[in-house]
């Protein structure tokens, strides 16, 4: 569950009530794909970076820009390392801290 509460809507682009639809928005239209609560919601770079990672980490390809359920765990660790390491004033710049073996999904 990530604050989203505590930031302008204005960057938000979609909610939707099952993961299975928000994914099939996120398969068609891209975007990043968070839970929040009973919720998912698919963001744009902006609303990322506004909630303190960098949308242009490329750890974000590896999980498949999902939150919730991503395609590699270890990345997706990595990444929550990071927003946690990072101000939400200055995005980390993008890391290559995942061997490239390790992309594989579950």
């Amino acid at each position: 569950e990530f604050a989203i509460e505590n930031y302008p809507s204005s960057h938000l682009n979609h909610w939707y009530p099952t993961y299975e639809q928000a994914k099939e928005h996120q398969i068609h239209y891209g975007g990043y794909l968070l839970g929040y609560r009973n919720q998912f919601v698919i963001c744009c770079a902006e609303k990322i970076e506004i909630l303190g990672w960098n949308p242009r980490d490329p750890l974000w390809e590896w999980i498949g820009f999902d939150a919730v359920k991503p395609l590699n765990e270890e990345a997706f660790f990595a990444l929550c390392k990071a927003r946690s390491n990072t101000s939400h004033s200055e995005p980390e710049e993008p890391r290559d801290e995942i061997e490239e073996d390790s992309k594989e999904g579950p």
